[in-house]
């Protein structure tokens, strides 16, 4: 792995889709074309020999664009919101900017008027999502996404760049939660003895078993 991934997460077009839902087909659009050609998004497509990855960085800014993108605005619309919120942030990954929240309306507005497109979706629709859930669940670091919390109104577990590189992890102990669901089941499921070994709570051990079924439910479903 080369020296400019470390602490950036690692995450192939599979990962992506198991953690955040986002359709295979939509992650592949955004690595491959918007993120490669338009160079909207870091520039370059990137790969692994020859897979393809999203950065921790990627993937925040991929989950603002779904919420669009589920609100009916088209790609066009996201694009041109993401080209002014560039030049107004300064950032490669303007619609998970902190300030994008604030300023997203006037951005939202703005791309819809240059394109001379109706808006597939009200702003205060839009803004719902993101706030109440997408956006709820971050830390920032220099206006930007460092750390994401995928449980719902929790942070015993987290996802963030620079740990098991980007791997879900048990927050504060760093041991992620696939390892601790392996050995939960390869143990007999046996809780307390998992938690023995890891030296980890065990209920962080029951949050570990938890969260990864609830992914292999949604992938299942």
């Amino acid at each position: 792995m080369t020296q400019s991934l470390i602490g950036a997460g690692v995450y192939p077009i599979s990962e992506v889709h198991r953690l955040t839902a986002i359709s295979k087909s939509r992650v592949s659009r955004f690595v491959k074309k918007y993120k490669g050609a338009g160079g909207l998004w870091g520039g370059k497509a990137e790969k692994l020999d020859t897979m393809y990855y999203l950065t921790f960085k990627d993937m925040m800014e991929l989950r603002v664009i779904n919420a669009f993108l589920d609100k009916g605005v088209g790609w066009r619309v996201v694009c041109r919101m993401a080209e002014y919120g560039r030049e107004r942030f300064g950032a490669d990954y303007p619609l998970s900017h902190q300030r994008f929240p604030k300023e997203g309306e006037r951005l939202y507005a703005r791309a819809l008027e240059s394109l001379g497109a109706a808006p597939a979706a009200d702003w205060s629709a839009i803004d719902k999502t993101l706030s109440n859930g997408i956006l709820k669940s971050l830390e920032y670091e220099k206006k930007m996404p460092v750390r994401w919390y995928p449980v719902k109104n929790s942070r015993r577990i987290m996802i963030d760049g620079r740990y098991s590189f980007g791997a879900p992890v048990l927050t504060k102990f760093c041991v992620p939660t696939q390892v601790l669901y392996k050995s939960y089941l390869a143990d007999n499921r046996n809780a307390p003895f998992v938690a023995s070994i890891y030296r980890v709570p065990e209920d962080g051990v029951k949050s570990a078993v938890k969260y990864e079924r609830a992914l292999l439910r949604r992938l299942a479903a």
